[in-house]
């Protein structure tokens, strides 16, 4: 599945779209994919059980292969009445390449530590939640997260800021 071709991006000034369910849909499926992409994100031997229930989607154990590694989660969307979404998580990552993990979100947005700088495997426990807009914008204030991280074999590899103290290391 290409959710390139499924997930359409409206960057006009005045979109008002976003995520919304039906409150009149309910479903219980059993998920199986072999592959999924979405701009430089893949995942493979995707499956797990999705629920769509009183306009709350969720995931009891959705579990994923992606970046070398592994992936199990449980989480969920819900809708507010003001329109944003309460998104959690609590997922398990197991030995998934940091180079790759960057190189796939596209460096988090943003410039200063990029994949070409880093290497190494990561395995982590992650509790996730946030309130984000209907257009999927997270509200900074409202993020929580607790993460236990092991990097293993990780480098930093020609990080220009680490190079200029280099000098007043011995």
């Amino acid at each position: 599945i290409n959710l390139d071709e499924i997930i359409v991006e409206d960057n006009s000034s005045n979109a008002t779209s976003g995520i919304r369910f039906n409150p009149l849909l309910d479903f219980n499926f059993q998920l199986s994919v072999d592959e999924l992409t979405y701009k430089k994100f893949s995942c493979e031997k995707i499956r797990g059980n999705i629920t769509l229930q009183n306009s709350e989607l969720n995931t009891d154990a959705l579990r994923f292969n992606t970046c070398n590694g592994s992936v199990s989660l449980q989480g969920s969307i819900a809708v507010s009445a003001n329109d944003s979404l309460l998104i959690s998580c609590d997922a398990v990552c197991s030995n998934i390449s940091i180079a790759r993990l960057f190189t796939e979100t596209n460096n988090f947005g943003q410039q200063v530590v990029q994949d070409k700088h880093l290497s190494g495997t990561l395995t982590t426990q992650i509790g996730f939640a946030s309130m984000w807009s209907k257009t999927l914008e997270a509200n900074p204030k409202t993020i929580y997260a607790k993460c236990n991280v092991l990097i293993e074999n990780g480098e930093l590899i020609n990080f220009a800021p680490l190079k200029a103290l280099s000098k007043f290391v011995k």
